[in-house]
């Protein structure tokens, strides 16, 4: 019986794990606030630890015994990257000795603390008692398919509202948030999951089933949503991961069948895309011209249209962009025009830094302060008459805000531990788990690239940073023969 009740205790545990790593890029994506500090993620996760600490003390020593030789264990296979977060923060709690605004500092550990916990808590899902190699797999396919699961259900969502609606957030772009970046980026990273996931699908016709839904169904949104850094790599991924997936079909039976089957399944999907697109451009346009003359006519003012004095009518006119213009903008290389005035004002200051602070830095706000300087909103003044929106900027790079907040040592040790995943992700391809590999590269590619155009503290404080860190701990472990198993135990 007791046996019994442990084995469902470690079930409700592992789901409440998947459940919280579900909802944590939802919140990305869209507004799942509660109340107070209280969001979605955070109800699975306070239950997974108050459910984990009634687990430790059921039998504190062996349970603890076991947590600490788990820990040592990961510790040993993973130093490099434990020790270089480790001095990461160690070095970010030091800089708050020359910080201007400490309270922001200390902001982001809000969202870093959890991540850690949960860090602890991967590693025991995939490395914890009785699980072999077999287990670990199934576990990271489970894993993975959480954030397919997640990426439909937010492209899900975005499609019913605007059906009902006839619009999102915005009216000429899919975004169910002000920033459709952040919107779009976990869409992208689920749908490479979900590929994963279907790749290991053992039915042909399965197979291409579900990635024609799931494409259909995701990748209109990745145009849709205007993000620029999104339209220029989510052609080529689909590419990748569809060339992919028919050579690993083909790896163990080569069919003809199969071939011509796929490649209308690719094609279906794209003139399912061109189709959706079209008709998305041809309506957004027409409804917002229908909303611009509604709200001319209630004399409102559309250069400075704002979410105040025009929600009723429409969000923001001026925010507004045709899915046209955006591409004209990335192929007249003009889409970057307001980062490079920001990162302008950044290389500027990082010049005038003495020898101690591109050592150390000027603490960490150091990467709002700068924005908030009678000399960067000049700038910004001369170069875009809504300046007041600079007020609250931030270099928009990783890079950056270390060298801002912590100068060459903060950077080194973020570049240690990217660092450190590569050297995971050769000992992945060694291995020839290939599917893995593919896995880790696109989903660690498409982060790290977005990270370092479009960072606010660094890459150490977002979230799905720690969520690409659990998948390593899941892909590494696969056929590697050196980690201590132990023994299930009844308590």
């Amino acid at each position: 019986m007791i046996g019994s009740s442990t084995g469902k205790i470690e079930r409700i545990l592992n789901f409440l794990f998947l459940l919280t790593i579900y909802f944590i890029p939802m919140e990305t994506a869209m507004n799942l606030h509660i109340i107070g500090f209280l969001s979605a993620y955070k109800i699975p996760f306070i239950l997974l630890c108050l459910l984990y600490i009634f687990y430790l003390f059921s039998d504190f020593k062996y349970n603890t015994l076991v947590a600490k030789e788990n820990f040592l264990n990961a510790f040993k296979k993973y130093r490099w990257a434990f020790i270089s977060l480790f001095l990461y923060f160690t070095f970010d709690i030091i800089s708050l000795l020359w910080t201007n605004d400490i309270l922001f500092s200390l902001k982001k550990y809000i969202t870093i603390l959890p991540m850690v916990i949960l860090l602890f808590y991967a590693n025991r899902y995939f490395y914890g008692a009785g699980i072999d190699e077999q287990k670990r797999h199934e576990r990271l396919k489970i894993l993975s398919a959480v954030f397919a699961l997640m990426s439909l259900t937010i492209s899900s969502i975005t499609w019913i509202i605007y059906l009902i609606f006839g619009r999102t957030h915005y009216i000429m772009r899919m975004s169910l948030q002000l920033d459709y970046n952040q919107y779009i980026l976990p869409v992208l990273l689920g749908y490479i999951a979900g590929i994963y996931v279907i790749n290991y699908f053992k039915d042909d016709i399965s197979k291409i089933i579900y990635f024609s839904t799931f494409s259909i169904i995701t990748l209109p949104l990745l145009f849709t949503s205007g993000s620029r850094r999104t339209i220029l790599i989510y052609m080529p991924i689909y590419f990748i991961l569809s060339l992919f997936s028919f050579i690993s079909s083909l790896k163990n039976k080569a069919k003809k069948s199969y071939l011509i089957s796929f490649i209308l399944a690719v094609v279906l999907v794209l003139g399912f895309h061109y189709l959706i697109i079209q008709g998305y451009q041809i309506k957004s346009r027409n409804i917002y011209e229908e909303m611009k003359k509604a709200a001319e006519k209630s004399g409102i003012d559309i250069p400075s249209a704002t979410h105040d004095n025009s929600k009723e009518l429409i969000r923001d006119f001026r925010k507004e962009q045709d899915l046209d213009f955006i591409s004209n903008t990335i192929e007249s290389g003009t889409a970057v025009g307001k980062r490079e005035m920001i990162y302008s004002v950044v290389i500027d200051e990082i010049k005038s830094y003495s020898i101690k602070e591109w050592l150390i830095g000027k603490g960490g706000s150091h990467q709002t302060d700068l924005f908030k300087t009678e000399k960067a909103l000049e700038r910004f003044k001369s170069m875009d008459k809504y300046s007041k929106e600079w007020n609250y900027s931030h270099p928009h790079s990783m890079i950056f805000v270390d060298l801002l907040n912590g100068g060459l040592i903060k950077l080194s040790l973020t570049i240690s531990f990217i660092l450190s995943i590569f050297y995971y992700t050769i000992k992945i391809a060694l291995r020839k788990n290939y599917k893995e590999l593919i896995l880790i590269l696109l989903f660690g590619g498409v982060h790290l690239s977005n990270q370092i155009i479009d960072s606010i503290y660094g890459i150490e404080q977002n979230r799905l940073t720690w969520i690409f860190f659990y998948i390593i701990l899941g892909s590494i472990g696969l056929s590697d023969k050196r980690h201590l198993k132990y023994k299930s135990r009844s308590i």
